[in-house]
């Protein structure tokens, strides 16, 4: 979902973690 990051970028970036609640937000609003 989210290009060149690892689990731990989720942990401690905000940028990372805001560019995979986008993405998680998006297909659950496309599939559910």
């Amino acid at each position: 979902m989210v290009e060149d990051t690892s689990h731990y970028d989720l942990y401690d970036r905000p940028e990372p973690t805001r560019q995979a609640i986008e993405a998680a937000t998006e297909f659950f609003g496309a599939h559910l």
